[in-house]
């Protein structure tokens, strides 16, 4: 055989094992999603909504796995896909009641990469387990939401609107927490406070704790209504919370916002709508989105381009005053599907550049995207 037909030969046999490790390495990646919620909470239907959307742009495999409202069920889950003899390159997790740090530390020692978002773990866990990457390395990060400023943004609003309807009379105000000991529920609460100390003509008359359950959140409303008549606001650590003390509300023929003020967190779509038709004040969140975004971060990771171990996302107020704007472009799935999420990516579009997961950019890529959209079709 002649040198030229045995460059050839090697060539025919190479070429194709080199190209096909980096169809691999620049391919389709596996990530597993244990999702702490019901399967029938408005929070956590549109959160894993929206991964699922960024997964199909990005060409992730993402599997997402329930976990029946427990976080021992997410426990359990979580080590159930770290014993597959094929385990995911990344579990992406919420850690619901601070009880992921066994998962972590196994999945470490597995080399399986791990990400939290939503729900990180509290400063009494942290002096255990450390930080990401220190010393737990294929801890690769966090995203969490800046629960305090959700709880914060609530109560000023509801409490700016309820001076508005009488200024110099003392404003009575009841709070619907979430479950006790939940990081989320600490952090809102302590938002709540600090909007509090800012004024003088507001009387907190009662926290009640929920666990999350709107059952319960119309229980507590219907005895805190008897309790303290005066009510004219009802702050709501989540929408969910927040819809059971409508109903309380008007099962006592009282009507929202002409006689009390009912705000909660989350952005469901129920809320949305809620707000629209003036039942509810306002609902803060886009915390919804961090389940993609952290998608985005991981692509870009397994792309070569790292991110900031801990980071925290936005939260915005949607009230009668800016929810205009938002039904314009996010005013269903629909136009929620319209998102291009490889635009938020380092590896396509930002070339260096710091991540916006903010709200107005995206709404910016929105209206820019409508725009070209008309012009490429007229």
């Amino acid at each position: 055989m002649s040198l030229y037909h045995r460059i050839i030969l090697i060539s025919i046999v190479v070429l194709p094992i080199i190209c096909g490790t980096q169809a691999v390495a620049q391919g389709v990646f596996r990530v597993a999603f244990i999702n702490p919620g019901a399967t029938d909470d408005p929070f956590f239907s549109s959160l894993t909504y929206m991964m699922q959307d960024a997964a199909s742009d990005l060409n992730i495999d993402l599997e997402v796995i329930d976990a029946s409202a427990s976080h021992i069920e997410v426990r359990r889950r979580g080590n159930e896909v770290l014993e597959r003899g094929n385990p995911p390159d990344y579990l992406l997790l919420i850690n619901d009641h601070d009880v992921l740090d066994g998962v972590i530390k196994r999945a470490d020692m597995l080399g399986v990469k791990t990400f939290l978002f939503n729900e990180g773990f509290s400063s009494r866990r942290l002096k255990d387990i450390g930080t990401p990457r220190h010393p737990i390395k294929n801890w690769l990060g966090q995203l969490l939401p800046n629960d305090r400023k959700a709880g914060y943004l609530l109560a000023k609003d509801l409490i700016e609107h309820a001076k508005r309807k009488a200024s110099h009379a003392t404003i009575d105000m009841v709070a619907l927490n979430g479950a006790y000991r939940a990081n989320s529920s600490e952090l809102r609460l302590l938002g709540l406070q600090d909007a509090l100390a800012e004024y003088d003509n507001v009387k907190l008359r009662q926290i009640v704790h929920t666990r999350w359950d709107e059952k319960k959140a119309y229980d507590a409303t219907r005895g805190l209504l008897e309790r303290y008549p005066e009510t004219s606001v009802i702050w709501s650590a989540s929408d969910l919370i927040a819809c059971g003390a409508l109903r309380a509300v008007k099962e006592v023929g009282l009507k929202p916002e002409k006689d009390i003020l009912i705000g909660g967190i989350d952005w469901s779509d129920f809320a949305l709508e809620a707000v629209g038709k003036g039942d509810f004040q306002a609902s803060v969140g886009w915390h919804v989105m961090d389940g993609a975004w952290s998608l985005v971060m991981l692509y870009d990771y397994h792309h070569g381009h790292d991110f900031p171990v801990s980071s925290h996302s936005d939260y915005f107020i949607m009230n009668k005053d800016n929810i205009g704007r938002f039904d314009r472009y996010l005013g269903s799935k629909e136009k929620w599907a319209d998102i291009d999420f490889k635009a938020f990516t380092k590896t396509h579009s930002l070339q260096g550049q710091s991540y916006d997961f903010s709200l107005d950019a995206v709404l910016r890529h929105l209206s820019e995207s409508s725009v070209l959209s008309k012009v490429t079709t007229h």
